[in-house]
């Protein structure tokens, strides 16, 4: 009999024997994560109603229980992409106004997490789906939020190029953080999104910061007159804000 495949080998395998895809082992194990995940925090809001002195006092044990829900939910959605992509439709975005509806949006977060944000940001023309678009630069400034209270985020245009680029970066001991902190699911999920958008991205680790660019194709002009000609009403980075995820 001739021996399985490494990949079936590998798997792991079902109460009737047959090997269960990997892809569905991680569904899985996100979904359990998750669901667990959120009794506890609703427990903890519960608990806060009724003690809220001692929930403050349990602050670093629901940031641990967030960052684990989220990255339970982050393994869910990098599935969903590489599995199920949803379809794009693809438009002329000033990328800096989708950049500042990301950050509008998620203030109170960083508020909450005590995380200044320093923005450069210049009008910056791509082609690029906007709920794809906004969904990259949200992941990306949670990302940087998680590693850093001091977080920059800049869009501008590669001099070299001419390429929209769009940069985030953490401050903090590139040497002393430890690797699972930023190459974390929430890494994946964002590398996910810039792959679907066509982006090229290099990250920069220096000793005070990490820094992550992110390349996007720029506007044609026969794009940009296109959208002059069929613009109406409000812009689509607008539609995509009432339905963010915060």
């Amino acid at each position: 009999r001739a021996a399985a495949p490494a990949d079936e080998q590998d798997a792991p395998s079902s109460a009737d024997g047959q090997p269960v895809p990997w892809p569905e082992v991680v569904r899985l194990m996100g979904e359990e994560v998750s669901s667990s995940l959120n009794a506890a925090s609703e427990q903890l809001d519960r608990l806060n109603r009724l003690e809220p002195g001692l929930v403050n006092g349990l602050a670093p044990l629901r940031d641990s229980i967030e960052r684990a829900r989220q990255a339970g939910l982050a393994a869910q959605q990098v599935l969903r992409l590489r599995e199920d992509p949803p379809a794009q439709h693809r438009e002329v975005l000033n990328l800096a106004d989708v950049a500042r509806a990301a950050l509008t949006t998620r203030s109170d977060w960083f508020k909450r997490r005590q995380v200044s944000v320093r923005q450069g940001l210049a009008q910056a023309q791509v082609f690029a789906d906007s709920s794809m678009t906004y969904l990259l630069i949200d992941e990306m400034l949670q990302w940087a939020g998680q590693l850093s209270p001091s977080v920059a985020i800049t869009v501008d245009k590669s001099s070299r190029t001419g390429r929209p680029r769009l940069r985030v970066a953490a401050w903090c001991d590139a040497a002393t953080t430890p690797e699972s902190s930023w190459r974390s699911m929430r890494w994946m999920l964002w590398h996910q999104l810039a792959r679907a958008l066509d982006a090229q991205t290099q990250m920069d680790m220096r000793d005070d910061h990490v820094r992550v660019t992110v390349s996007m194709a720029a506007a044609t002009e026969a794009q940009l007159a296109a959208a002059v000609e069929e613009h109406v009403g409000p812009s689509s980075v607008c539609a995509v804000i009432q339905g963010c995820r915060v």
